[in-house]
């Protein structure tokens, strides 16, 4: 789901300006955070991976938000599909919040 992060990190960005986006990207770090610490303990304690193997998956996973926003912010779209992406992630955010 990272992609799908990033996307709607890119459209804010590019359709709500940078202070909005700037509070939503502390709120993506918020989510995301717990959950790649909780990742990196099982790759490691339940999968038996190294610590730096764990450490390069999260990296590598962590990199498709960084993809997802700039194919966002870059795309050209309509302003209405922009704000049917913007809904259905904030409507995501507040399902897992």
């Amino acid at each position: 789901h990272n992609i799908s992060d990033g996307m709607v990190l890119g459209f804010a960005f590019y359709a709500c300006g940078s202070g909005f986006a700037w509070k939503l990207a502390g709120g993506i770090i918020a989510h995301e955070l717990p959950q790649e610490l909780a990742d990196f303990f099982v790759f490691v304690n339940k999968a038996g991976m190294k610590w730096y193997t764990a450490v390069l998956l999260n990296f590598i996973s962590g990199l498709s938000m960084v993809i997802g926003a700039v194919l966002a912010y870059y795309i050209d779209v309509s302003s209405e599909i922009r704000g049917a992406f913007l809904a259905i992630g904030s409507g995501v955010f507040l399902y897992v919040a």
